[in-house]
């Protein structure tokens, strides 16, 4: 489900990162770090984000 929240920092050239170069599909590099309303921080790709 999709949770409301608001954009605080912006992680750009992480796009250019090859998760695969690391040898392990845990922990990879995202763009975005969001602040959920609930008070969770994440970390999103822009396909991963939706506009209000």
């Amino acid at each position: 489900p999709l949770e409301a929240g608001e954009i605080v920092d912006e992680f750009g050239g992480v796009e250019k990162i090859d998760n695969a170069k690391y040898g392990r599909d845990w922990a990879v590099s995202k763009r975005w770090a969001v602040a959920l309303d609930a008070g969770t921080l994440v970390f999103r790709d822009d396909a991963e984000l939706e506009a209000e």
